[in-house]
């Protein structure tokens, strides 16, 4: 998947590191996450983990909430 930005690819591996099926593919999600914050600063990856976790709260599928993520990334 080609992301549009550093923040975009943060928020879908938080998803995909809560959302995976298995500790494995949830830690190897956390590992990319952790690459992508080196080039973000504190504020940037704060915002990231509220957007992810807003998106979460509001349930769904996964494609529902990826959805909710492109809506919420066009508006920006």
């Amino acid at each position: 998947m080609k992301f549009k930005n550093d923040n975009e690819a943060l928020i879908h591996g938080l998803i995909l590191a809560v959302t995976a099926d298995t500790d494995l593919k949830s830690n190897e999600a956390l590992t990319l996450c952790e690459k992508v914050t080196e080039s973000l600063s504190e504020f940037e990856v704060a915002r990231c983990k509220k957007v992810a976790e807003g998106i979460l709260d509001g349930g769904g599928t996964l494609s529902q909430m990826f959805d909710r993520l492109s809506i919420q990334m066009e508006k920006q």
